[in-house]
């Protein structure tokens, strides 16, 4: 259920836009992530996330923050805003807190698609 569609969406960043790890899958960063998962979760840690609104993005790290231990070292210190274009990739379907899978091209250089727009 993937398809390409243009989008305003936002995504967890660190300070610096051109961190390596900003537009990075969980799966890239730390592959053992994948070990006895299923073909479908492997797919998902393969994807980029993004949200729909600045506040589902906030209210979802806040949660995620909640448990998972260094959340701001894993997943960002800020909130960045951007448009994914329709030849950028492919993207899931919004999930009921906002949240959506991205499959991008190889060179998508979203660190200028994206800015900074708040601290998490």
């Amino acid at each position: 259920d993937y398809y390409s569609k243009k989008i305003n969406c936002y995504r967890w960043v660190f300070e610096n836009i051109n961190d390596k790890n900003n537009f990075k899958a969980q799966a890239d960063k730390n592959p053992s992530i994948l070990n006895n998962k299923s073909d479908i979760k492997k797919c998902e840690y393969f994807a980029l996330s993004f949200h729909d609104t600045e506040e589902n993005s906030r209210n979802h790290f806040n949660y995620l923050n909640g448990f998972i231990k260094n959340a701001k070292k894993r997943f960002g210190t800020h909130i960045a805003f951007g448009n994914i274009e329709e030849n950028d990739g492919v993207c899931g379907l919004t999930d009921q807190n906002g949240h959506f899978n991205y499959h991008h091209v190889k060179n998508h250089n979203f660190q200028l698609k994206f800015k900074i727009i708040s601290l998490l």
